[in-house]
């Protein structure tokens, strides 16, 4: 069955691509929506731009669209779905949900009238059990914004190890934040993948931290060949 990818680029996504394609989805296309907002309910703000090398890097094509200041983000996904559906046959569309019940009953709010089954593959999965298994199947991905205490600057640009995974857990038990980062802790980007043909490269970017919170504002990336050991 075809399906479609509402790819923000973050680890969550890039996972549920992952799993998707293990259960037997042809993956069609990915769906990307710039928002206009950084404050956003449904899509990421930082970097989103950046899936376009990472679908260039598997080697799948793109709908991106940038967002509208006071466009409709609702309809706006509809409309992005439907355009799938008609330019790629897609009958699924697959999200990177975790916890969020706002999030996954506004996706499917959108998306069902239009005929197309929504499929979550990371919904209520175990947090940490899932992110080990990410850095144990080659998933490469860094922190790009933080906005919970017990996460500072330090945590803006790291590729995630297990010790870091280790750490995260401990802070999220001390602080009550959500170890997924899905409730805006924090937002990740994926800089390779088991299905990546290419990794990204991070050229140039920029540190803003303003004493709670903080961006990595990546400016340029590159593609480069991945080494085969």
């Amino acid at each position: 069955m075809k399906a479609g990818i509402l790819f923000s680029g973050g680890k969550d996504s890039n996972f549920s691509l992952y799993l998707a394609k293990e259960a037997g989805y042809d993956i069609a296309c990915l769906i990307s929506i710039e928002p206009a907002r950084s404050d956003s309910m449904l899509f990421h703000y930082p970097n989103i731009w950046v899936t376009k090398l990472q679908a260039e890097s598997m080697n799948i094509p793109i709908l991106y669209h940038k967002a509208r200041e006071n466009e409709d983000e609702s309809k706006l996904l509809m409309n992005l779905v439907s355009k799938a559906s008609e330019n790629f046959g897609i009958k699924v569309i697959v999200t990177g949900g975790v916890k969020s019940k706002y999030q996954r009953r506004s996706f499917i709010d959108s998306i069902s009238p239009l005929g197309i089954q929504v499929f979550n593959p990371l919904w209520e999965v175990d947090e940490s059990k899932y992110l080990y298994q990410m850095v144990s199947l080659g998933f490469k991905f860094i922190m790009t914004s933080v906005s919970a205490y017990g996460l500072g600057p330090d945590w803006l640009g790291k590729i995630f190890d297990v010790n870091m995974i280790d750490k995260l857990l401990f802070l999220s038990k001390k602080y009550g934040f959500n170890p997924s980062l899905e409730g805006g802790e924090g937002e990740t980007l994926v800089l390779d993948a088991p299905n990546y043909t290419k990794e990204l490269i991070l050229e140039n970017s920029d540190l803003y931290w303003d004493g709670t919170r903080g961006i990595l504002k990546v400016k340029r990336v590159s593609l480069r060949d991945k080494i085969r050991v």
